[in-house]
């Protein structure tokens, strides 16, 4: 049984000195802040049949408070363990007037996925994921991602919170549309200095004009890959499915 309130105390200490950051920053007025997201059934799985799907950022999330005390809190602004959460996927499917999930390459292809490798073609997949994103803090509302100097402030925070995540949700695979930006993340894993490059993948699938990489760490599997967007989605599924398998 996993332990929320242990979890959510335990998050929101890492969190604080990173929003703080952002507080006392030019970013302070136009940020919203991103916690991790798990399905209602997720940790029912078996813990080999466990996916992470980590990407770089949002566009935009709840609200634009750094106030940790909210973003942690028990009501409807809070970041950590929404009552919607994973679910809004799935009912954001047809949405014609806000974010349209089936439109996003990104939730299909994470949809494509889980529903291969678990072997469920009905509609709950999405309470069977994990999904995070390398960098916690983003522009709010702007369709960006966190620029450089945005991604340089937050980024040992965001190390640290994302070795939190792997301690709470024990994924035995993690899959990073992460395009480039997840050196300094897997060097840390990895136990490597920030200046050393990192080693060769222990497996490599190209695909198309790309190819997906495999490390593996201790006892997890890290499939490094490209953001879906603009790109064959069924070539890259089945290249994740055999990196999964």
């Amino acid at each position: 049984m996993i332990d929320l309130k242990n979890h959510q105390a335990e998050l929101k200490q890492l969190y604080v000195p990173m929003l703080q950051k952002v507080k006392e920053s030019d970013f302070a007025n136009d940020s919203c802040a991103f916690c991790a997201q798990w399905g209602e059934h997720y940790f029912d799985l078996e813990p080999k049949q466990r996916i992470m799907f980590v990407g770089r950022s949002v566009n935009g999330w709840i609200n634009n408070s750094l106030d940790a005390d909210i973003l942690f809190g028990e009501g409807n602004d809070r970041i950590f363990n929404r009552g919607d959460q994973m679910r809004w996927v799935y009912e954001r499917e047809n949405d014609k007037n806000k974010y349209n999930t089936k439109r996003s390459a990104f939730w299909r292809v994470i949809k494509k996925t889980t529903q291969a490798h678990l072997q469920k073609r009905n509609e709950n997949w999405f309470s069977h994921v994990v999904w995070s994103n390398l960098f916690k803090v983003s522009p709010n509302n702007t369709g960006m991602n966190p620029n450089p100097k945005l991604r340089d402030l937050q980024r040992e925070d965001c190390i640290s919170i994302f070795r939190k995540e792997l301690e709470i949700f024990k994924p035995k695979t993690i899959i990073m549309f992460t395009g480039g930006w997840e050196g300094f993340f897997l060097k840390n894993l990895m136990g490597l200095d920030k200046q050393n490059n990192l080693p060769e993948p222990d497996r490599v699938i190209p695909w198309s004009k790309y190819e997906t990489k495999q490390y593996f760490v201790d006892n997890l599997n890290i499939i490094v890959t490209e953001h879906p967007m603009g790109k064959k989605e069924e070539l890259h599924i089945n290249a994740l499915l055999e990196l999964i398998a």
